[in-house]
């Protein structure tokens, strides 16, 4: 009866629920994904559908909103950058053309994201009224056929989602997801849906470069200690090796995994970047007891899909604590970058996997330390980037990419 009543006011709410829909991106709202522990990720979406709705101005954006957006590499903002210091704000849209390092490629892909003026700067003041945003809401249901036997739940998935966002300034989101075979207000879950996630996130005030509360992602170094928004692989374009993107941005997806859970900021003075971050969340894992040390609980393997349908996932949900603290600080100039980087880890219990070859070189333990280096800078056609990692054993990795713009 109380799922009944439950579904029946998910759908009440639902009905009142109205998304626009523009085409494009909007036609996979959700990375599709064949396999159930595929991140459900869809922020790389999210954000540019908002620039497809709010293109950037070419004339007022800036650097940080040019990296925010992932429209450009390093080489052809610095180019941009260069060229609007020089000459000054852009008469056309055809002008791009003159800048050095870009295609008609380029231009082309750029288009349905940029306009010549920006006309949001008639609107005064970072936090306008509540009508100037902008509100998005989503409601999902769907039904997975060929439904496990030994499932808790029905084989239907739920998910609701609210976002409001003020131009590209501030914003505050919801979501509620439940995946197809985990219980819904039964012994085995009684709070509803399966997974709860909320953000506020801000941006461009005064000093305050950004500020996260809630559940944000942070990105830094190049992916070799942190980095967990999308990240595109190997492709036909070369750019792709080298990772780009704000080091705080708000989580607003379903994935239950890769994100933090806590606040963070971003300061920003002259060419200087200052971001520090801590997170305290609950992971799932494997406990097991061993009587070689006195049968204290240790983790063998963390889990990463986020799904609770059986009493066995069940019972591995949230025995982890972990508790994150780390930070940044960058120098940013139009053509050299360089950024020094530290994570650390904290574990409610010590990790220790089996052991078999392929866990030899597994993290263990219940404290872990990571701290990278990593620098870039433009010459003419060139364009270098280095990054190496240091952990608390010693040098450990150094990799060094080199592309010909």
């Amino acid at each position: 009866m109380k799922q009944f009543l439950f579904i029946l006011t998910f759908f009440c709410i639902a009905s009142s629920v109205k998304a626009q829909e523009n085409g494009g991106l909007n036609e996979s709202i959700e990375i599709a994904s064949e396999t159930d522990d595929v991140e459900k990720d869809d922020s790389y979406i999210q954000q540019r559908e908002y620039f497809r709705n709010h293109p950037l101005s070419i004339n007022d954006a800036t650097v940080s909103e040019w990296e925010d957006s992932g429209l450009l590499t390093d080489w052809q903002l610095a180019s941009f950058v260069e060229y609007r210091r020089l000459l000054g704000p852009f008469v056309s849209l055809y002008e791009l053309q003159a800048i050095p390092g870009w295609d008609v490629e380029t231009i082309r892909k750029l288009l349905p994201f940029i306009r010549l003026r920006d006309a949001d700067n008639l609107l005064s003041g970072n936090f306008g009224s509540w009508q100037d945003g902008e509100q998005f809401a989503l409601v999902r249901w769907g039904r997975k056929s060929g439904s496990d036997k030994y499932w808790e739940g029905s084989p239907f998935s739920m998910q609701a989602r609210y976002k409001y966002k003020y131009r590209n300034l501030w914003q505050f989101g919801l979501l509620a997801d439940k995946d197809a075979g985990e219980p819904l207000l039964t012994k085995w879950n009684q709070k509803g849906f399966d997974f709860y996630s909320f953000h506020f996130y801000a941006r461009k005030q005064g000093v305050i470069e950004a500020i996260a509360l809630g559940d944000f992602t942070v990105n830094m170094g190049q992916g070799l200690i942190q980095w967990q928004q999308l990240a595109f692989k190997k492709g036909a374009s070369i750019s792709g090796v080298k990772r780009q993107g704000a080091v705080l941005r708000p989580y607003s997806s379903a994935g239950e995994y890769n994100f933090h859970r806590g606040a963070g900021m971003s300061l920003q003075r002259m060419l200087w970047h200052l971001t520090a971050f801590a997170s305290v969340r609950l992971l799932d894992g494997n406990v097991r007891k061993d009587s070689a040390n006195g049968y204290k609980p240790e983790l063998s393997s963390i889990l990463k899909s986020g799904l609770h349908r059986s009493w066995i996932e069940v019972s591995d949900r949230g025995q982890l604590l972990l508790t994150t603290i780390g930070g940044n600080v960058q120098y940013k100039a139009s053509s050299f970058k360089a950024g020094v980087n530290s994570v650390l880890y904290s574990f409610s219990m010590p990790i220790k996997k089996i052991a078999e070859p392929y866990n030899l070189y597994s993290m263990r333990g219940s404290n872990w330390a990571n701290y990278s280096v990593d620098y870039s800078y433009t010459v003419r056609n060139f364009h270098f980037l280095v990054k190496g990692l240091l952990i608390r054993r010693g040098i450990q990795l150094l990799s060094r990419s080199l592309y010909k713009r």
